[in-house]
């Protein structure tokens, strides 16, 4: 039988002043969409499909989660990290 596949292991990045989500998202090969779905349950300003979304406002100590060279497909949505 094939091997399957291990899951994808996120990565954490500690906000630091001046961080933004786009710089941010260059940073680890990704969108800042993707940086936002991944981290949205935690941070619900960050939940895209909200009416608080407010991508530019993220706030220095906040732990968000990334998978490094990945882009969240908007047909297809992961689940919320949780808190």
């Amino acid at each position: 039988m094939p091997t399957p596949t291990p899951a994808p292991t996120f990565a954490t990045h500690v906000v630091r002043a001046g961080d933004t989500l786009t710089a941010l998202a260059r940073r680890f090969a990704t969108t800042a969409e993707s940086l936002a779905y991944w981290n949205r349950a935690r941070y619900p300003s960050l939940d895209p499909e909200s009416p608080a979304y407010r991508p530019d406002r993220i706030e220095v100590g906040w732990r968000l989660s990334y998978l490094p060279g990945t882009v969240v497909d908007p047909e297809d949505l992961p689940p919320a990290s949780g808190p």
